[in-house]
């Protein structure tokens, strides 16, 4: 392939979720053609909106670039110029746009930019006179639909034209449906085979979940409530060997020999459970030793094995753990200081003896951004664990840049203390 611009941005905008290599390659031979488009796309695909880190540092680049290179820029409709306004813009190198920035989207284009056009599907009007625009150059272009379909159309038909399915990238079920019978077109949606994320944000029945298997290059998968499918559902379905990310909330239905198999061929980088944990997830967790993000909920099952598991997953960056007993505090906490990428850390600890071990988080190197919950605390037990964290050596939290505590439980003067002892952090309840 030729090394052109649009090329090597269609190599970008096909490359699987995680895969970095493709854009930071891309990026550094731009960089070294003298092409500055390679400083926007290194800074913007390294962005995460949720490392205070790189957003800091994408602020500061673009303030420093914008003035000279704002012909790289495709701006919104109503100009912006500061930071904040075009962070939005860009996520992760591609253009993110809502189908209100019409015309700085197809600058986008023009410069073959990979852009990512949202839009809800009752927009029937925009959506198609878009369609009608582009849709002639969609063969030779990077351009791709987010599309978000609110329950609350009940049954009327799909407004996305025909002429777009095969574009869109990611699906958005919004809302709560009224009831089990409400209709959903499944077919209408099955068209859509390039879907690579799908969020379903209300409950999902036992014959809906087979339905999922349609999308062979789906990446990210979210269900946010899985109560109501059982056992016979689980066992049944097939995820894609494409999938990458899974988080399912409250799948207590799910046996662990289902887990288990998905382990075996699947490589997934992302995993979040909410609910109870079944005793499959820690042999899963043992095969997907590739993890990046992790979030667990009612972790009080925590013993010697998990913090062995723990311990080993090396690329971990992201942890999140709720319900952790203050009795195990202490010995998870060694587990994690040896992780080397670890810049997110979420604890939700239950008050046995904790206060005495919480130091420890100081000393971790690369912890960019922490939050503590106090799950069944008492008021003067999370002001003496703030306090504590107040007076913490200027040494310690050499890196932490957010800070998030449930700052309703503490007093005013509290809060001083915490805002004298991190300046720089922001606090967050």
């Amino acid at each position: 392939m030729e090394r052109t611009f649009p090329n090597l941005m269609s190599a970008c905008a096909n490359a699987p979720r995680f895969d970095d290599a493709v854009w930071l390659g891309t990026a550094d031979w731009l960089i070294e053609q003298g092409d500055p488009r390679g400083d926007l796309l290194h800074y913007s695909r390294q962005r995460s909106s949720d490392r205070p880190s790189q957003a800091d540092q994408w602020q500061s680049w673009f303030c420093d670039h914008f003035a000279p290179h704002h012909w790289l820029i495709p701006a919104p409709r109503t100009p912006q110029t500061s930071p904040m306004g075009f962070d939005m813009l860009w996520d992760h190198g591609w253009y993110s746009a809502p189908l209100t920035y019409y015309p700085s989207t197809h600058q986008a284009m023009d410069q073959a930019w990979p852009v990512l056009w949202r839009f809800t599907d009752n927009q029937r009007f925009e959506c198609e006179l878009a369609a009608e625009d582009v849709a002639p150059r969609l063969s030779d272009s990077n351009w791709w639909l987010s599309l978000t379909v609110p329950f609350s159309q009940g049954s009327s038909p799909i407004r996305c034209p025909d002429s777009v399915t095969h574009r869109v990238r990611e699906l958005w079920f919004s809302g709560n449906r009224r009831h089990r019978t409400q209709p959903i077109p499944w077919q209408r949606f099955a068209a859509m085979t390039a879907v690579r994320s799908l969020t379903w944000n209300s409950f999902l029945e036992d014959n809906e979940l087979r339905w999922l298997e349609s999308f062979p290059e789906l990446e990210s998968l979210r269900i946010r409530n899985a109560k109501r499918l059982t056992a016979a559902a689980w066992c049944a379905f097939e995820p894609p060997a494409s999938l990458q990310s899974l988080q399912l909330d409250h799948a207590n239905q799910l046996p662990s020999a289902v887990l288990i198999e998905w382990a075996s061929r699947l490589s997934l980088r992302e995993l979040r459970l909410a609910g109870r944990l079944s005793p499959g997830v820690l042999v899963a967790l043992r095969r997907w030793d590739k993890l990046r993000r992790l979030h667990l909920t009612q972790a009080n099952t925590l013993d010697e094995e998990w913090l062995s598991v723990l311990g080993s997953l090396r690329d971990l960056e992201c942890l999140t753990l709720t319900q952790v007993s203050g009795a195990w505090l202490p010995r998870l906490l060694r587990q994690l200081h040896q992780l080397p990428n670890l810049w997110h850390l979420e604890i939700g600890v239950v008050p046995e003896d904790t206060e005495p071990h919480l130091h420890r988080l100081g000393e971790f190197p690369h912890l960019e951004s922490l939050a503590l919950g106090f799950e069944r605390w008492r008021s003067d037990q999370a002001a003496d664990l703030a306090d504590q964290l107040s007076r913490s050596p200027r040494h310690h939290y050499p890196a932490l840049r957010r800070l998030r505590l449930p700052l309703q439980m503490l007093s005013v003067e509290c809060r001083k203390r915490l805002a004298h002892r991190f300046p720089q952090q922001l606090l967050m309840s």
